[in-house]
Protein backbone atom coordinates (compact mmCIF):
# COMPACT_ATOMS: atom_id res chain seq x y z
CA UNK A 1 0.00 0.00 0.00
CA UNK A 2 1.36 3.41 -1.03
CA UNK A 3 2.33 5.82 1.56
CA UNK A 4 1.11 9.62 1.45
CA UNK A 5 5.13 9.94 1.42
CA UNK A 6 5.03 8.10 -1.90
CA UNK A 7 2.15 9.56 -2.80
CA UNK A 8 3.41 13.30 -3.27
CA UNK A 9 6.74 12.51 -4.49
CA UNK A 10 4.91 10.61 -7.27
CA UNK A 11 2.98 13.85 -8.01
CA UNK A 12 5.78 16.11 -7.55
CA UNK A 13 8.12 14.22 -9.77
CA UNK A 14 4.96 14.26 -12.55
CA UNK A 15 4.60 18.18 -12.32
CA UNK A 16 8.47 18.27 -12.94
CA UNK A 17 8.06 15.70 -15.72
CA UNK A 18 5.39 18.35 -17.12
CA UNK A 19 7.08 21.53 -16.44
CA UNK A 20 10.28 20.12 -18.78
CA UNK A 21 8.02 18.25 -20.98
CA UNK A 22 6.25 22.07 -21.81
CA UNK A 23 9.35 24.09 -21.99
CA UNK A 24 11.35 21.60 -24.40
CA UNK A 25 8.08 21.62 -26.65
CA UNK A 26 7.59 25.31 -26.55
CA UNK A 27 12.27 25.57 -26.74
CA UNK A 28 11.79 23.32 -30.25
CA UNK A 29 8.38 25.54 -31.50
CA UNK A 30 10.54 28.50 -30.90
CA UNK A 31 14.07 26.80 -32.39
CA UNK A 32 12.17 25.83 -35.53
CA UNK A 33 10.41 29.22 -35.98
CA UNK A 34 13.54 30.84 -35.49
CA UNK A 35 15.48 29.19 -37.97
CA UNK A 36 12.56 29.45 -40.66
CA UNK A 37 12.03 33.29 -40.02
CA UNK A 38 16.09 33.49 -40.53
CA UNK A 39 15.95 31.86 -43.67
CA UNK A 40 13.17 33.71 -44.95
CA UNK A 41 14.65 37.06 -43.73
CA UNK A 42 17.82 36.20 -44.93
CA UNK A 43 19.33 36.96 -41.56
CA UNK A 44 22.94 36.86 -41.09
CA UNK A 45 23.68 33.68 -38.58
CA UNK A 46 25.21 33.70 -35.08
CA UNK A 47 28.06 31.04 -36.49
CA UNK A 48 29.27 32.22 -39.84
CA UNK A 49 31.18 29.23 -40.95
CA UNK A 50 29.06 26.34 -39.37
CA UNK A 51 26.89 24.62 -41.34
CA UNK A 52 23.24 25.64 -40.69
CA UNK A 53 19.81 23.60 -40.20
CA UNK A 54 17.58 23.65 -43.29
CA UNK A 55 14.07 24.66 -43.12
CA UNK A 56 12.80 20.85 -43.20
CA UNK A 57 14.75 20.14 -40.62
CA UNK A 58 13.56 23.71 -38.29
CA UNK A 59 9.84 22.64 -39.39
CA UNK A 60 10.08 19.06 -37.77
CA UNK A 61 11.75 20.48 -34.78
CA UNK A 62 8.58 23.00 -34.44
CA UNK A 63 6.06 20.00 -35.01
CA UNK A 64 7.57 18.18 -32.62
CA UNK A 65 7.35 21.24 -30.26
CA UNK A 66 3.52 21.02 -31.26
CA UNK A 67 3.72 16.82 -30.57
CA UNK A 68 4.84 17.34 -27.21
CA UNK A 69 2.87 20.29 -26.31
CA UNK A 70 -0.17 17.85 -27.44
CA UNK A 71 0.99 14.85 -25.53
CA UNK A 72 1.25 16.75 -22.46
CA UNK A 73 -2.48 18.29 -23.09
CA UNK A 74 -4.07 15.19 -23.67
CA UNK A 75 -1.31 12.10 -22.02
CA UNK A 76 -3.49 9.60 -22.85
CA UNK A 77 -5.06 10.76 -26.39
CA UNK A 78 -3.63 10.51 -29.75
CA UNK A 79 -3.55 14.63 -31.01
CA UNK A 80 0.39 14.27 -31.04
CA UNK A 81 0.55 11.93 -33.79
CA UNK A 82 -0.76 14.32 -36.57
CA UNK A 83 2.29 16.20 -36.00
CA UNK A 84 4.23 12.94 -36.11
CA UNK A 85 2.48 12.06 -39.56
CA UNK A 86 3.43 15.31 -40.97
CA UNK A 87 7.26 14.89 -39.63
CA UNK A 88 7.32 11.55 -41.44
CA UNK A 89 5.77 13.19 -44.18
CA UNK A 90 8.71 15.50 -44.68
CA UNK A 91 11.62 12.80 -44.01
CA UNK A 92 9.94 10.41 -46.20
CA UNK A 93 10.34 13.17 -49.05
CA UNK A 94 13.56 13.71 -48.20
CA UNK A 95 14.51 10.40 -48.39
CA UNK A 96 12.75 10.38 -51.65
CA UNK A 97 14.99 13.03 -52.92
CA UNK A 98 18.09 11.54 -52.07
CA UNK A 99 17.14 7.78 -53.20
CA UNK A 100 16.16 9.53 -56.70
CA UNK A 101 18.61 12.28 -56.84
CA UNK A 102 15.60 14.57 -58.07
CA UNK A 103 14.75 17.94 -56.15
CA UNK A 104 10.87 17.83 -55.44
CA UNK A 105 9.69 21.10 -53.36
CA UNK A 106 10.89 20.07 -49.93
CA UNK A 107 14.34 21.58 -50.31
CA UNK A 108 13.63 25.23 -50.72
CA UNK A 109 16.97 25.62 -52.64
CA UNK A 110 15.94 29.03 -53.90
CA UNK A 111 15.72 29.93 -50.29
CA UNK A 112 18.89 28.68 -49.35
CA UNK A 113 21.21 29.57 -52.15
CA UNK A 114 21.66 32.99 -50.80
CA UNK A 115 23.84 31.64 -48.10
CA UNK A 116 27.02 29.59 -49.51
CA UNK A 117 27.37 26.47 -47.08
CA UNK A 118 29.73 23.92 -47.99
CA UNK A 119 26.92 21.48 -48.88
CA UNK A 120 26.33 19.93 -52.00
CA UNK A 121 22.49 20.81 -52.31
CA UNK A 122 21.52 23.78 -50.87
CA UNK A 123 18.28 22.79 -48.55
CA UNK A 124 18.85 19.29 -48.41
CA UNK A 125 18.48 17.80 -44.79
CA UNK A 126 21.37 15.25 -44.42
CA UNK A 127 20.41 11.28 -44.59
CA UNK A 128 21.80 11.08 -41.02
CA UNK A 129 19.70 13.79 -39.59
CA UNK A 130 16.52 12.34 -42.10
CA UNK A 131 16.95 9.01 -40.13
CA UNK A 132 17.36 10.16 -36.78
CA UNK A 133 13.67 12.50 -37.10
CA UNK A 134 12.28 9.59 -38.47
CA UNK A 135 13.46 7.65 -35.16
CA UNK A 136 12.14 10.24 -33.01
CA UNK A 137 8.90 10.85 -34.76
CA UNK A 138 8.42 6.81 -34.09
CA UNK A 139 9.22 7.07 -30.85
CA UNK A 140 6.67 10.14 -30.14
CA UNK A 141 3.77 7.57 -32.55
CA UNK A 142 4.62 5.02 -29.32
CA UNK A 143 3.48 7.38 -26.74
CA UNK A 144 2.12 6.64 -24.82
CA UNK A 145 4.71 3.42 -23.77
CA UNK A 146 2.80 1.53 -21.31
CA UNK A 147 3.44 -1.69 -22.28
CA UNK A 148 7.02 -3.59 -21.89
CA UNK A 149 7.48 -3.86 -25.62
CA UNK A 150 6.31 -0.73 -26.37
CA UNK A 151 8.76 0.96 -23.89
CA UNK A 152 11.66 -1.23 -25.40
CA UNK A 153 11.14 0.16 -28.77
CA UNK A 154 10.28 3.51 -27.57
CA UNK A 155 14.06 3.55 -25.89
CA UNK A 156 15.77 2.20 -28.88
CA UNK A 157 13.86 4.87 -31.04
CA UNK A 158 15.67 7.59 -28.04
CA UNK A 159 19.15 5.89 -28.30
CA UNK A 160 19.28 5.50 -32.07
CA UNK A 161 19.67 9.00 -33.07
CA UNK A 162 21.72 9.58 -30.00
CA UNK A 163 24.39 6.59 -31.77
CA UNK A 164 23.89 8.80 -35.31
CA UNK A 165 24.87 11.65 -33.89
CA UNK A 166 27.71 10.30 -32.46
CA UNK A 167 28.72 8.55 -35.51
CA UNK A 168 26.92 10.98 -38.12
CA UNK A 169 29.99 11.86 -39.85
CA UNK A 170 31.73 8.88 -40.55
CA UNK A 171 28.34 7.77 -41.55
CA UNK A 172 28.14 10.29 -44.34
Amino acid sequence: MPTPFSDIKRLLLHRRHALLTGASGLFLILLGGNVVAGWLLRLAPILPENIHMVISTASCMALYGIGLLLALWRPHGRAHRLPVLLILFIVAMVAAEHLSGRHWWIDFPELHAWRHDVVPIPGRMAPTTALALAMLAIGMWLLPAARPGRLQALRACVLAPLLLGALGPPLM
